[in-house]
C-alpha cells in the first residue's frame, strides 16, 4: 500500500482552505532511490556580503569558480571572505 504521507508546498491564501508550507527541507528518496521517504531539515539562507547601494539584481558564479554580483549598475565580484570589489560598472 502506498500512503501519499510527503508532498511539496502550496499555501494558500487563505489559510483555512490550505495552510499546507514546507521550508528548509529537503527529500531523501526510499531505498530504490525512486520516491521521497523522509523530509530533513536544513538551517536557512544567512546573509553573506553586501556590496553596493542598489538593488541586488543577478549573481552568477564563471566557470573558474569566480563569483559576480550586480548591484544597481555596478558589477562586483564577491570572495570567499565575504569580500566584494568593484570590477565596473553597466
Amino acid at each position: 500500500m502506498q500512503a501519499g504521507v510527503l508532498g511539496g508546498s502550496s499555501q494558500q491564501t487563505s489559510l483555512p482552505f490550505n495552510a499546507e508550507r514546507s521550508v528548509n527541507l529537503y527529500a531523501v528518496l526510499d531505498q530504490q532511490g525512486i520516491k521521497p521517504a523522509s523530509l530533513y531539515a536544513r538551517p536557512g539562507n544567512q546573509l553573506f556580503a553586501t556590496v553596493g547601494s542598489g538593488a541586488g539584481r543577478e549573481a552568477f558564479t564563471a566557470r573558474n569558480g569566480r563569483v559576480f554580483v550586480v548591484s544597481g549598475s555596478e558589477l562586483y565580484e564577491i570572495f570567499s571572505s565575504g569580500v566584494g570589489t568593484l570590477r565596473g560598472s553597466l
